[in-house]
């Protein structure tokens, strides 16, 4: 199989900071046992895996010993690279499917991420603002994926 792989730092415009994420874009879907070996390989806190989809981008986050159920700092990474390399047009919505729903990544100046099922939102380079919209679940899970404590005012910088 090939592929084709990034390292991308998000949550900054510098390098060397921020979150680390490899991105992996497959012509066709991979096995998990694949993508597995190749996140293992990469070393990094997650790998994302992308593979175009009839409407959208599919897409799978692993780190290096497991699956992971939601990444956002490696799903804006992965927008980073579709709209740096030309595949998506810069400024354009993309839409990923992944097992935990579908994410749209916009760019507005700077690239948000917003899941349609319930309600949080970040920004790459700026301080992270997670909204709850009544659902404390999915703001759970994205503060845990994020890495961050479970409640309280904070901004990444």
């Amino acid at each position: 199989m090939s592929a084709e792989i990034h390292v991308v730092d998000a949550f900054t415009a510098t390098a060397f900071r921020g979150n680390p994420a490899a991105v992996c874009i497959a012509g066709e879907e991979p096995g998990d046992g694949w993508m597995q070996q190749v996140a293992a390989e990469m070393h990094q806190p997650e790998t994302a895996f992308l593979v175009k989809g009839e409407d959208g981008w599919n897409l799978k986050w692993f780190s290096p010993e497991a699956e992971v159920e939601l990444c956002g700092h490696a799903t804006l990474a992965a927008a980073s690279v579709l709209w740096s390399t030309g595949r998506e047009p810069a400024g354009s919505a993309i839409t990923f499917r992944t097992r935990s729903g579908p994410l749209v990544a916009r760019q507005d100046g700077a690239a948000w991420l917003e899941r349609h099922t319930g309600g949080w939102t970040w920004e790459r380079g700026a301080p992270v603002a997670l909204r709850a919209e009544g659902n404390e679940l999915h703001l759970a899970i994205a503060r845990t994926a994020l890495g961050l404590p479970p409640a309280g005012a904070l901004s990444l910088g």
